[in-house]
């Protein structure tokens, strides 16, 4: 509970706080504290089911925008294969977009449009 309050106050004040507090514990707690605390998000061992409910989600939200990523990315990689320019405007809206339907579509038509603006028509 006190880790998740600690969260709320942001990295800078939220250390001022985790070392008011782990500088008052009883040692035991404190080096188990500091244990904890040492523990990348990626391998540490969500035990509540809130918790693990919430990584399950942020994981598939991960998976979908890193999916979206990928998609913008070929888009420009065979725009550019083609000699397609690309201006600052279409290429913001393309790295922008996370609808991986419209991105796929996107990505099918840039291997044969002949200018950019024909990927959103």
């Amino acid at each position: 509970m006190v880790l998740r309050a600690l969260e709320t106050f942001g990295p800078e004040r939220g250390l001022i706080y985790y070392d008011y507090i782990s500088a008052r514990l009883p040692e035991a707690a404190r080096i188990e504290l500091e244990a904890i605390m040492s523990i990348s998000v990626e391998n540490y061992q969500w035990e509540s089911e809130f918790a693990r409910r919430h990584q399950a989600i942020g994981h598939a939200e991960g998976v979908a925008e890193g999916r979206a990523e990928g998609e913008a990315s070929a888009i420009l990689t065979v725009l550019a294969a083609r000699g397609i320019e690309v201006d600052g405007a279409a290429r913001e809206r393309i790295l922008a977009c996370a609808d991986l339907e419209r991105l796929s579509d996107w990505l099918t038509r840039a291997v044969t449009v002949a200018a950019v603006a024909e990927l959103f028509d």
